[in-house]
């Protein structure tokens, strides 16, 4: 699986890094050390173990192993797959983790045998987590696997999925090549309102061709009670016809439920709704972790990078990439096209925004976001993707119009910032209407030299809170306000200029 934004700590992802003050249980390819396996259960001696994956195969050759991170007089956090693992019988692997479990690498479970994975069996504010290159497999559907005390139904085609109704706990058993299906006219699933976990996995080359009034995506929608997880859309190719659809995104046209470790790429087109690279449009809901890289046409009603309209939704951990564009009048953004008091927080967009709009009224682009309403949140967050806009546009580096009121902390911008005729241009916010709700910018920033701008608003100037800096003053340091704790600078990474810890761009 390709790179996820992940937000948790590197000792917990990485395997090789493990060490002792990581407190995690560790499949690896080295020795194995301070772990004691008797009765079918291994349990660490310290709270820094490793059992070596050739060993744990020889003992599934003889029956279930159950792997802990409790021993006797000890407690480990995490249990972290770092070596590939395989096993062709009949056993079932249990991983029984105080927290966290982190499959880094793959997991192939090659005959009948089953898995059983438990999470926060006496902690808290673990999950279970993929790293870049971490999956599952199941060569046999009718093996059995439990997540923390649910059985999930394995399938291995979009068609299995379209059977399960999208309910209940579903899990993709191996990585799908959609090009065989053809083009879907309608979304080749309908409402989730159960989980769908991807272990890991990619669905790639769906290509969905609309022409009806509908929500387009994997999943036509995801109800508040639907979670999405772990997998990949590769390759996509979304495409919206009709005038009078909804929304339109290569994983749901609309969701309000949780979405977590999702990514995709190609192309996602809309000829009117709202367009995203994983979301038409949300509504509540989380997505967290998740990222895009495909490109975006937007119709009239706008588009983003990753979501096209979203309305009090959370999105954390996040980042577009791809280039987002229109020729009509409308809001396109490298992240969201519009926000509606949603809350975004350590997340990015890289992607070039070009908002052509039309000869009256214009488009509002925003690096970022294209348009912000309802005092929405933006915090920790950064756009670098140039931004075009056409006639009569509102044009930011970050954010291209702001709409009654919004907080706008701990972040900047870089891109290039440039309208047509009439358009207000502004280094980080292009405009800004009247309100009675206030809009506060606490320790943000924009680069004079490469966005062109000399001005942080294109319609009130420079405003308390907005400061701009030179390229050199923001490779020289992180800005005030922008933590160590969260925020890095690295002559190799990003150009030198600052990125989150958490969250670094592809390399």
């Amino acid at each position: 699986m390709a790179r996820v934004c992940i937000g948790f700590a590197a000792c917990a992802l990485f395997a090789g890094a493990a060490g002792s003050a990581c407190a995690d249980v560790t499949l690896s390819s080295n020795a194995t050390q301070n772990m004691v396996c008797t009765g079918g259960v291994c349990a660490p001696t310290a709270d820094s173990a490793t059992l070596n994956v050739n060993d744990l195969e020889t003992l599934l050759a003889s029956g279930n192993v159950e792997v802990t991170t409790t021993g006797s007089g000890v407690q480990a956090n995490n249990i972290v797959h770092g070596a590939n693992l395989s096993w062709s019988g009949p056993a079932t692997l249990t991983l029984d983790a105080h927290q966290s479990i982190t499959i880094d690498t793959a997991i192939a479970v090659a005959g009948t045998g089953g898995l059983n994975l438990r999470t926060n069996d006496g902690g808290s504010g673990g999950a279970l987590l993929f790293g870049p290159a971490g999956n599952i497999t199941f060569q046999t559907l009718s093996s059995p696997l439990a997540i923390n005390g649910n059985s999930y139904t394995l399938v291995n085609s979009i068609a299995a999925l379209a059977q399960t109704g999208g309910n209940g706990f579903i899990a993709l058993a191996q990585s799908y090549d959609a090009s065989g299906d053809g083009v879907y006219a309608a979304s080749p699933v309908q409402n989730l309102s159960g989980t769908f976990e991807g272990l890991g996995n990619t669905i790639s080359n769906l290509t969905i061709t609309d022409s009806g009034p509908d929500y387009v995506g994997l999943f036509s929608g995801i109800a508040t009670t639907g979670n999405v997880r772990d997998f990949a859309l590769s390759n996509v190719t979304i495409t919206s016809i009709d005038q009078a659809n909804l929304g339109v995104g290569a994983l749901a046209g609309e969701s309000a439920g949780q979405i977590f470790g999702v990514w995709s790429s190609g192309a996602v087109t809309s000829a009117r709704s709202p367009v995203g690279g994983l979301a038409g449009s949300t509504n509540g809901g989380t997505i967290t972790n998740s990222y895009s890289t495909a490109a975006i046409s937007a119709g009239v009603d706008g588009g983003g990078g990753l979501v096209g309209e979203a309305v009090r939704t959370t999105i954390d951990n996040c980042y577009a990439a791809g280039e987002v564009s229109n020729t009509t009048a409308t809001w396109i953004g490298g992240l969201l096209g519009s926000s509606e008091r949603a809350r975004i927080e350590y997340s990015f967009a890289s992607g070039t925004v070009r908002g052509l709009g039309g000869s009256e009224g214009g488009s509002e682009a925003g690096g970022l976001i294209g348009i912000t309403l309802d005092n929405p949140r933006v915090i920790s967050s950064y756009a670098t993707g140039d931004v075009v806009g056409g006639t009569f546009s509102d044009v930011g580096g970050l954010i291209g119009y702001v709409v009654y009121g919004g907080k706008f902390g701990k972040s900047y911008s870089t891109g290039s910032v440039s309208g047509n005729r009439g358009s207000l241009v502004g280094g980080f916010v292009g405009g800004i209407g009247e309100s009675r709700y206030p809009v506060t910018f606490q320790q943000d920033y924009w680069d004079t030299d490469t966005s062109g701008a000399s001005e942080g608003t294109g319609n009130e100037g420079n405003v308390t809170g907005l400061t701009g800096l030179t390229s050199a003053q923001f490779q020289a340091k992180l800005p005030k306000g922008l933590s160590k704790k969260y925020w890095a600078e690295n002559p190799d990474i990003n150009s030198g200029f600052p990125y989150l810890l958490a969250n670094p761009p592809p390399e």
